[in-house]
């Protein structure tokens, strides 16, 4: 029990190396060419481990909008992509920017969930021109640490009791709860609005379908070796206007306090904090996705 408990850990904290090595930009970013070259606003989205890019199906109408065009960027083992490798997030972030910064003269804009808040975050560091971030249930230095590893295993052992089950699927499916609502709310029967709304989003965190399956097929390994180790370069440029942090006040994995300080050493960016959200703020409040888009076509 304890060793998938370890597993249930890391791949939460997953969802949250920092030298800059140059790469092949290509290979994980899914994007559309006749697309991107007619578009003026090229957003890139960026998923958390173990957490499919079908997260954002809620924005995928954006490219209905005149002008914008979307690319994805892929973890290992994700949508294709071989587990031949480890995630490094600044790897990512290089990846990432020397993508962008093959389309010269266009608008980029950086959507990370979770790990690709901090990969959004480098990215923009190496992006030339007008560039925006957006970052929903960001991941923060270290993972949150010791005190998210021992949430994580409190909140573990409380959804062992709740779902008075050892089996993994059994206790994964009421610990999906406390991702989606908090732990308080959790302990409740979750509101029928709050199902639908998570069902139809991720086969990953299909709650209502009772098919959540614990990653295995070292995706956990291979998305979260830097989770302990992972902090800000030293020579990070403060970003307060081209950055904003969107988080559920009742985000059991990085706690506002946490976000807070991290936004400190970017130079205080907004953090829009929305009422009765957990983590997985994506499908309870998919209007969130509403509120990124104003703010990414505004003047």
């Amino acid at each position: 029990m304890l060793r998938w408990m370890m597993v249930v850990v890391l791949a939460v904290l997953g969802g949250c190396a920092n030298a800059r090595q140059p790469a092949p930009f290509n290979d994980p970013i899914m994007f559309d060419p006749d697309l991107v070259a007619k578009a003026d606003t090229v957003v890139i989205m960026i998923p958390g481990a173990m957490t499919s890019v079908g997260m954002f199906t809620p924005a995928l109408h954006w490219a209905s909008r005149e002008g914008v065009a979307l690319a994805f960027y892929r973890f290992p083992g994700m949508h294709g992509l071989p587990v031949d490798r480890k995630l490094d997030i600044a790897l990512a972030g290089s990846q990432i920017a020397g993508f962008a910064n093959s389309l010269e003269g266009k608008k980029i804009r950086l959507l990370g969930y979770s790990t690709g808040g901090p990969i959004a975050i480098l990215a923009a560091q190496e992006i030339e021109g007008d560039v925006r971030i957006a970052a929903i249930s960001s991941a923060v230095e270290r993972a949150g640490g010791v005190s998210t590893a021992a949430r994580i295993v409190a909140d573990v052992a409380e959804a062992i009791v709740r779902a008075r089950s050892l089996r993994r699927e059994a206790v994964w499916l009421q610990y999906y709860r406390t991702l989606l609502v908090g732990r308080e709310a959790a302990r409740k029967p979750l509101p029928p609005e709050v199902v639908a709304s998570a069902s139809p989003i991720s086969s990953q965190t299909a709650v209502a379908a009772g098919t959540v399956k614990l990653p295995e097929k070292g995706l956990p390994a291979a998305q979260s070796r830097d989770i302990r180790r992972w902090t800000l370069p030293d020579d990070i440029k403060p970003m307060p206007g081209r950055l904003r942090f969107y988080v559920g006040k009742e985000d059991p994995v990085f706690a506002t306090h946490q976000t807070v300080a991290f936004a400190k050493k970017l130079g205080s960016p907004p953090i829009y904090a929305y009422a009765g959200q957990g983590h997985l703020m994506y499908m309870t409040n998919p209007r969130v996705f509403e509120d990124i888009y104003r703010w990414f076509t505004a003047p």
